[in-house]
């Protein structure tokens, strides 16, 4: 039993550091303008994961980095992901705001250094970039003729205007690991009652022989 009990809280100190990753994933609403092979029903869908200590700098675009362990965002016809992109990945959140539904991201390519510009008719290279300043702006773009975007927030003329996307975050669960040593501390406690159940009959028959002699 004692190895069970040791084992379990083993594992209970290894556990947090095992799985302390959080997912932010974001759904677009429909591109009000679109290009090319760009249709009404194009939108843009993506996650990125951070690591449990990530802490982003307010308004600050920041390189793909350590503490981003993982993206990958589609409009549909293009998917970027950290396997396949030689874009610069950048991740920002709006000035003074703190709640995740104010991220903003963007792939891009390394000569673009910062947000892509509103015009993708003047733009040669391929990228996606969803950000937040004020209002809510949706961008995927393969090349001059091939896009789609929209904005969302402020006033803006009704030919762009498109609905706000929606950012979800995937609280980690608790691990296998967790949940490992919680079935071992089970087994320990199941173990030790059956053990006391057995040895109860005999101190009870021991105890009627004593309680009989003579």
């Amino acid at each position: 039993m004692r190895t069970f009990v040791l084992l379990a809280l083993l594992i209970l100190a290894v556990a947090p550091v095992a799985d302390a990753d959080t997912t932010y994933s974001y759904t677009s609403g429909a591109f009000a303008v679109v290009s090319g092979i760009y249709t009404p029903d194009d939108r843009i869908r993506g996650y990125f994961t951070v690591a449990d200590n990530f802490v982003p700098e307010p308004y600050v675009l920041r390189d793909f980095t350590a503490g981003v362990v993982a993206y990958s965002f589609t409009d549909g016809h293009q998917t970027l992901t950290q396997a396949n992109s030689t874009g610069r990945f950048s991740l920002s959140l709006f000035v003074g705001v703190d709640e995740y539904a104010f991220w903003g991201v963007a792939i891009t390519n390394p000569e673009i250094v910062s947000a892509p510009p509103f015009c993708p008719e003047a733009c040669v290279h391929s990228f996606i970039s969803t950000y937040q300043y004020g209002d809510r702006d949706d961008f995927g773009v393969l090349n001059s003729s091939s896009f789609g975007w929209s904005v969302a927030g402020v006033p803006s003329p009704p030919e762009t205007r498109g609905t706000r996307g929606v950012w979800t975050v995937t609280v980690p669960e608790p691990s296998a690991l967790v949940l490992t040593a919680l079935g071992l501390t089970g087994l320990a406690g199941l173990a030790a009652s059956r053990a006391w159940v057995t040895r109860a009959p005999r101190n009870s028959r021991a105890s009627s022989r004593s309680s009989s002699a003579p």
